[in-house]
């Protein structure tokens, strides 16, 4: 039998470690011996693929592993296919059976995926170590390698580096390196030892929080996240295309405007923009480190308000990055995620410091229609959002119990509630401009925003951004006291602990960790209500987590009523103040938003001879 034995440091004995590579069926009947052994302990699982899509044509998984604290079988799918079946099948029947046995990888979602495609179905508990790893410490790398080296055995990472070596020497790539490699299949198959021992540390070392209702909403959630990964969004190709092609039209317009009009040969040049600026009078003060006039997004919009070259400039650039960053991606083809007109989201479940959802792409698209207009159901199909309503200022009332509060938030109007508490003003309108006052305040609470910040973004003196933030303290004397309660819970004990048990410590800012623990808290309802979502049958509808929204697609038949039963499932009531959720059916994702013009030169400048009528900007 090929084996390579595994030298670690004095923490880990690995004298009986054994890698082996199935190469004939007595090896083949050795492992299935070995799986049926131990159908009462977790075997950790690991692949080698062709690359990272596992949609794209010609991607199959090439080594599949297999491993427990002292063992490992590295196995050449592609000749032994129906062996790793097999295997899973019968590890899976125990797993169902034992809530100790079941399944641990490291990145699960990414072996999940792989092995899916190749038709090999996962069952039974599964646990993924850097999720846990996510949960002890948001601040360090979650990467194998580096926790297994600080916490199995210095050196763990010694076969990756030789691995790569001989990669580079003979010119191989992960699609091209021979199966029967040693160096390969034995970085594969310690991967599985490795994964192994790290949920057995995190086990011996945080039971706390291997016990606690975070973990499990981790773990619970992670198979729904691994469906929505497979499902994929739909794309209006042609729309994609057409939008495309108008805004660099635009864009086209703008620089001949500017050249036309002020001399300028490239309007994205922030040089040559102040120059033009200083040229015409107007006062520029701020600086780059390097000395140069500086000309980012919040500069451009005030010297826009006395010069249309910024204005101009301003939505040139806002364009070009629609265009680039969001069109160009999505077009078919193009886009890294794109699979046919399919955007394959990559989801890291706990991606944010907070614990958050991310995602490529999808986590910063605008809030506007006109990029959002791309993302359409499949045929037969409507689109569904659905996030909570007012949930941080809901999770924050949850941690501060502040009365009035609550009343505000039970009013139907938490904004409009809080405007006329703070300002003494109980005949106040919804359309009063102080409302968005009052909404800034408590976003600023959340988000540690300073009286400054508050001020910038209310569009207010800091005079009267003082004044109303210590009318809005008075009013909820709950939430400073929460706040100071927070800053000495960060000193004393180094972090704030959530509802469910996840800890949250601060980054770089104390200030920031309150906003940690309510986006944190938020996220982890959001994950808890898309398992339940799961479990009332809407699991093959998910589509993508986004902030606290969930996009999904519902038969059209039926839309009304299955829009109604997913508001009613998302909804959580675990806190004394529920946090509701509403769902609203799209023809597009777009239409959640209010309609929005395609930008037209003449929107930003005087009059400027005749522009080209082009029936794409209408």
């Amino acid at each position: 039998m090929s084996n390579i034995a595994v030298n670690e440091d004095a923490r880990w004995d690995p004298t009986s470690t054994k890698i082996h590579f199935v190469a004939d069926a007595q090896e083949a009947l050795d492992f299935i011996r070995w799986i049926g052994a131990h159908d009462d302990e977790i075997l950790a699982y690991d692949t080698e693929t062709t690359g990272l899509q596992w949609w794209k044509p010609g991607a199959a998984v090439r080594l599949a592993q297999f491993g427990d604290m002292n063992e490992a079988w590295a196995i050449d799918m592609r000749r032994w296919r129906g062996l790793v079946e097999d295997a899973v099948k019968i590890h899976n029947t125990a797993a169902m059976r034992d809530h100790r046995n079941g399944w641990v990888g490291h990145n699960f979602p990414f072996d999940l995926n792989w092995s899916h495609m190749e038709g090999v179905e996962f069952k039974g508990d599964l646990v993924d170590t850097m999720l846990i790893s996510q949960l002890v410490n948001q601040g360090q790398s979650h990467a194998l390698k580096s926790l297994s080296d600080k916490y199995v055995a210095r050196g763990s990472s010694g076969g990756q580096l030789a691995l790569k070596r001989a990669m580079d020497e003979q010119g191989w790539g992960w699609d091209t390196v021979p199966v029967d490699f040693p160096t390969y299949w034995g970085y594969g198959g310690l991967d599985t030892v490795l994964t192994r021992r790290l949920l057995d540390y995190y086990t011996t070392n945080f039971p706390n929080m291997m016990a606690s209702e975070s973990y499990e909403i981790e773990m619970s959630v992670m198979p729904v996240m691994t469906g929505m990964m497979r499902r994929g969004v739909r794309i209006d190709q042609e729309y994609v295309n057409r939008m495309f092609a108008a805004l660099h039209v635009f864009v086209d317009e703008c620089r001949e405007w500017a050249k036309k009009m002020y001399g300028v040969d490239n309007i994205t040049s922030n040089a040559q923009l102040a120059k033009r600026l200083i040229e015409d009078g107007v006062e520029l003060v701020h600086k780059t480190g390097a000395g140069a006039w500086k000309m980012d997004k919040e500069i451009l919009t005030e010297l826009g308000e006395v010069h249309e070259l910024a204005r101009v400039a301003l939505q040139v650039r806002q364009t070009v990055k629609v265009a680039n960053t969001y069109f160009k991606n999505l077009m078919e083809g193009t886009g890294e995620a794109m699979n046919g007109d399919l955007f394959m989201p990559n989801i890291r479940q706990s991606g944010a410091y907070t614990g958050r959802m991310t995602m490529n792409l999808l986590q910063l698209l605008p809030r506007k229609k006109l990029v959002r207009d791309a993302f359409i159901p499949y045929e037969g199909m409507r689109m569904l959002s659905c996030d909570f309503d007012q949930v941080e200022m809901r999770v924050l009332y949850e941690y501060c119990r502040d009365p009035g509060l609550r009343e505000a938030i039970m009013s139907g109007d938490l904004h409009l509630a809080t405007a006329r508490r703070a300002f003494n003003d109980p005949y106040m309108e919804k359309k009063d401009p102080r409302r968005q006052v009052a909404k800034n305040a408590g976003f600023a609470k959340v988000y540690g925003a300073g009286t400054e910040k508050f001020a910038w973004t209310c569009g207010i003196s800091i005079e009267a951004a003082a004044e109303f933030l210590s009318a809005y303290d008075e009013q909820f004397p709950g939430v400073p006291e929460f706040q100071a309660m927070c800053g000495m819970l960060v000193q004393t004990d180094g972090f704030l602990k959530s509802v469910f048990g996840r800890q949250h410590r601060p980054k770089d800012r104390d200030y920031a960790t309150l906003n940690y623990l309510i986006q944190g808290t938020a996220a982890e309802v959001f994950k808890k209500q898309l398992v339940a979502l799961d479990a009332a049958g809407f699991g093959d509808s998910l589509l993508v987590p986004v902030h606290d929204e969930c996009i999904a697609q519902v038969n059209a038949d039926e839309a009304e009523e299955l829009a109604m039963e997913f508001s009613r499932v998302m909804s959580y009531d675990g806190f004394d103040v529920p946090l509701t959720a509403e769902a609203t059916l799209l023809d597009r994702w777009g239409d959640k938003y209010p309609s929005q013009a395609m930008p037209d030169l003449r929107n930003f400048v005087g009059d400027w001879g005749d522009p080209v009528d082009d029936p794409e900007f209408e």
